[in-house]
Protein backbone atom coordinates (compact mmCIF):
# COMPACT_ATOMS: atom_id res chain seq x y z
CA UNK A 1 0.00 0.00 0.00
CA UNK A 2 0.89 3.84 -0.82
CA UNK A 3 1.22 6.47 1.78
CA UNK A 4 0.01 9.61 0.18
CA UNK A 5 0.74 13.17 2.03
CA UNK A 6 -1.27 16.04 1.34
CA UNK A 7 1.67 19.49 0.79
CA UNK A 8 -0.46 22.25 2.52
CA UNK A 9 1.86 24.69 1.61
CA UNK A 10 4.40 25.91 -0.73
CA UNK A 11 7.31 26.20 1.46
CA UNK A 12 6.84 22.93 2.63
CA UNK A 13 6.92 21.39 -0.54
CA UNK A 14 9.79 23.26 -1.05
CA UNK A 15 11.55 22.24 2.22
CA UNK A 16 10.38 18.66 1.71
CA UNK A 17 12.03 18.49 -1.75
CA UNK A 18 15.14 20.04 -0.60
CA UNK A 19 15.75 17.18 2.29
CA UNK A 20 15.36 14.88 -0.25
CA UNK A 21 17.45 15.91 -2.84
CA UNK A 22 20.22 16.89 -0.25
CA UNK A 23 20.29 12.92 0.86
CA UNK A 24 21.21 12.31 -2.93
CA UNK A 25 24.15 14.68 -2.87
CA UNK A 26 26.83 12.07 -1.31
CA UNK A 27 26.36 10.01 -4.44
CA UNK A 28 26.52 12.44 -6.73
CA UNK A 29 30.56 12.52 -7.54
CA UNK A 30 30.14 8.41 -7.86
CA UNK A 31 27.60 8.42 -9.98
CA UNK A 32 29.08 11.05 -12.39
CA UNK A 33 32.51 9.45 -12.55
CA UNK A 34 31.34 6.05 -14.14
CA UNK A 35 29.99 6.73 -18.00
CA UNK A 36 27.10 4.44 -18.84
CA UNK A 37 29.59 1.95 -20.55
CA UNK A 38 31.50 1.50 -18.04
CA UNK A 39 27.86 0.84 -15.57
CA UNK A 40 26.98 -1.43 -18.38
CA UNK A 41 30.33 -3.51 -18.55
CA UNK A 42 30.47 -3.50 -14.41
CA UNK A 43 26.88 -4.86 -14.54
CA UNK A 44 27.54 -7.78 -17.19
CA UNK A 45 30.73 -8.41 -15.24
CA UNK A 46 29.15 -8.96 -11.57
CA UNK A 47 25.89 -11.00 -13.56
CA UNK A 48 28.60 -13.25 -15.29
CA UNK A 49 30.89 -13.67 -12.06
CA UNK A 50 27.57 -14.55 -10.26
CA UNK A 51 26.46 -17.23 -12.80
CA UNK A 52 29.89 -18.90 -13.70
CA UNK A 53 30.02 -19.67 -9.63
CA UNK A 54 26.72 -21.32 -9.52
CA UNK A 55 26.10 -25.05 -9.99
CA UNK A 56 23.49 -25.94 -12.10
CA UNK A 57 20.22 -27.39 -10.71
CA UNK A 58 17.81 -29.55 -11.72
CA UNK A 59 14.11 -28.96 -10.81
CA UNK A 60 10.51 -28.66 -11.92
CA UNK A 61 8.33 -26.03 -12.25
CA UNK A 62 5.26 -25.42 -10.34
CA UNK A 63 4.25 -22.23 -11.22
CA UNK A 64 5.28 -19.47 -12.51
CA UNK A 65 4.37 -16.01 -11.56
CA UNK A 66 4.52 -12.98 -14.00
CA UNK A 67 3.01 -10.09 -11.96
CA UNK A 68 5.50 -10.83 -9.19
CA UNK A 69 8.45 -11.91 -11.37
CA UNK A 70 8.55 -15.37 -9.85
CA UNK A 71 8.55 -18.56 -10.07
CA UNK A 72 7.80 -21.72 -7.72
CA UNK A 73 10.27 -24.93 -8.14
CA UNK A 74 10.92 -27.83 -6.67
CA UNK A 75 14.22 -28.37 -6.64
CA UNK A 76 17.48 -30.70 -5.62
CA UNK A 77 19.54 -29.23 -3.49
CA UNK A 78 21.53 -25.72 -3.97
CA UNK A 79 25.26 -25.81 -2.68
CA UNK A 80 25.64 -21.87 -4.17
CA UNK A 81 23.14 -20.83 -1.57
CA UNK A 82 23.50 -23.09 0.95
CA UNK A 83 19.90 -24.42 0.49
CA UNK A 84 18.82 -28.32 0.96
CA UNK A 85 15.90 -29.70 -1.64
CA UNK A 86 12.40 -28.37 -1.16
CA UNK A 87 10.01 -26.87 -2.82
CA UNK A 88 10.17 -22.72 -3.16
CA UNK A 89 8.85 -19.97 -4.66
CA UNK A 90 12.14 -17.70 -6.22
CA UNK A 91 12.32 -14.16 -7.76
CA UNK A 92 13.97 -14.53 -11.29
CA UNK A 93 16.90 -12.30 -11.64
CA UNK A 94 15.35 -10.88 -14.95
CA UNK A 95 11.54 -11.05 -16.39
CA UNK A 96 12.72 -12.79 -19.74
CA UNK A 97 13.44 -15.55 -17.67
CA UNK A 98 9.75 -16.63 -17.25
CA UNK A 99 9.52 -16.70 -20.97
CA UNK A 100 11.58 -19.66 -21.21
CA UNK A 101 9.33 -22.10 -19.03
CA UNK A 102 5.43 -23.26 -18.30
CA UNK A 103 4.36 -24.78 -15.61
CA UNK A 104 5.53 -28.50 -15.45
CA UNK A 105 8.52 -28.21 -17.39
CA UNK A 106 11.68 -29.81 -16.18
CA UNK A 107 14.29 -27.79 -16.07
CA UNK A 108 17.96 -26.99 -14.85
CA UNK A 109 18.49 -23.60 -12.86
CA UNK A 110 21.46 -21.73 -11.45
CA UNK A 111 20.82 -19.41 -8.51
CA UNK A 112 22.92 -16.98 -6.48
CA UNK A 113 22.48 -14.61 -3.45
CA UNK A 114 22.21 -10.98 -4.82
CA UNK A 115 21.99 -7.91 -1.99
CA UNK A 116 20.44 -11.03 0.54
CA UNK A 117 17.92 -12.67 -1.74
CA UNK A 118 18.18 -15.65 -3.50
CA UNK A 119 17.21 -15.37 -7.06
CA UNK A 120 17.01 -17.43 -10.04
CA UNK A 121 19.53 -16.04 -12.17
CA UNK A 122 19.94 -18.48 -15.03
CA UNK A 123 17.44 -21.51 -16.58
CA UNK A 124 17.50 -23.73 -19.44
CA UNK A 125 15.56 -27.11 -19.87
CA UNK A 126 16.71 -30.19 -18.34
CA UNK A 127 19.14 -32.33 -20.70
Amino acid sequence: MEAMVAVRSKPMLVAMLGLSLAGALPAAPALASESAVDWLNRVAQSRRSSTDQAPWVTGKIVAVHPRGAKLTLAHEAIPAVDMPAMTMTFPVAYMALLDKVRTGDAVEVQAANQGGVVRIVNIRPSR
